[in-house]
């Protein structure tokens, strides 16, 4: 039987002042009950992001410090379709000035699972961040730092997976992975020769440990960027009354360098995925989209839709941020064409 989850995930730049005051909003507590994973930006502390998690069912599986003290945090929802593994938070430089503190995003794995057969899941890495609010250059280092240990993590991956199946290939099969692996630059000549030599005198690889077993399928950034997508204006009009419109308030000038940088690697915006789009274009309340959810372009082979994709407007004594519902149905069972749904990204 073919099978396929839904995942419900949000981020949310609380700004902290409101954070507990959202609370009292019955229809944004009711939105935020229906998401498996939330990811919040500027939250007071860990105790503010505990306090909050079990107003609403959920609970605090990683956290990584921002800017003046402030925490980014990942919140799950424990509804038995899928496990957490925390990872240890990654630290974002250079910082915005001398007096900032160091950048980290918080980041998780889940491992998720097939209702009907446990066994079968898909394993993704969850990154929530909170770029620089200061330099588009800073947040294009920023970012980059992050795009390169989501790749570590992926190969790490790879690497341990490659181990638990090496052992039960045939001799022709492996010489076929250690020829590709040099072809690839992955493995040096001088490796690729006492590799070879190994295998014609039957020697085996030490398989890996049970919990990495499987390598991370793909993975779901998210956060508030501070940065602007280029595809959010269709005309040159539109982007002259953008300018004009933040010189009046004083802020800096639109910048779109890290969301161009995210889609060279391959990153996808989901809004772009959706079927269904609802709500106004803007996250911030200075009128533009910086808050996103992106995925990797391998998690597109395994991802059956994002079958909606909508932006919540709260007032400023609340947050000046408005949050973003995504919803992704990914299939479970790599031996089949037909998905499992995998749930809802919910970004604010």
């Amino acid at each position: 039987m073919a099978g396929f989850a839904r995942l419900s995930v949000a981020t949310w730049n609380v700004s902290t002042h409101g954070m507990m005051q959202a609370l009292q909003d019955s229809e944004l507590v009711r939105l935020l009950q229906t998401t498996d994973v939330l990811g919040l930006q500027e939250v007071a502390d860990v105790k503010q992001a505990e306090t909050f998690a079990g107003a609403i069912g959920m609970a605090v599986a990683a956290t990584g410090t921002a800017d003046f003290g402030l925490v980014n945090a990942l919140l799950v929802r424990q509804t038995g379709k899928f496990t957490v593994e925390p990872e240890q938070p990654w630290a974002l430089h250079p910082r915005a000035s001398a007096t900032h503190d160091t950048r980290a995003a918080a980041v998780l794995r889940l491992k998720i699972r097939r209702e009907d057969e446990p066994s079968v899941c898909r394993h993704v890495l969850i990154v929530c961040t909170h770029l620089d609010h200061i330099s588009e250059d800073v947040r294009l280092t920023q970012v980059r730092q992050v795009v390169k240990r989501v790749d570590g993590v992926i190969d790490r991956c790879e690497a341990e997976y490659s181990k638990t199946v090496y052992s039960d290939l045939k001799s022709d099969e492996k010489q076929l992975l250690l020829d590709r692996a040099l072809a690839k630059g992955a493995l040096s000549k001088e490796g690729h020769e006492k590799a070879t030599q190994a295998l014609k005198h039957q020697a085996t690889v030490a398989p890996a440990t049970e919990e990495n077993k499987e390598p991370i399928e793909g993975v779901i950034l998210l956060g508030d960027f501070n940065s602007l997508s280029l595809g959010d204006y269709k005309t040159d009009e539109e982007l002259a009354a953008l300018k004009t419109r933040r010189k009046k308030a004083g802020v800096e000038q639109p910048y779109f360098s890290v969301v161009r940088e995210l889609e060279h690697e391959n990153m996808v915006d989901t809004r772009s995925l959706a079927r269904a789009v609802t709500g106004p274009l803007a996250t911030s309340h200075y009128g533009v989209r910086v808050d996103y959810v992106f995925v990797s372009y391998p998690l597109l082979s395994v991802l059956q839709a994002a079958p909606s994709y909508e932006t919540i407007a709260v007032p400023d004594d609340i947050s000046d941020h408005n949050p973003v519902i995504t919803t992704l149905e990914i299939f479970t069972d790599s031996r089949s064409n037909k998905p499992q749904d995998v749930g809802t990204i919910f970004c604010r």
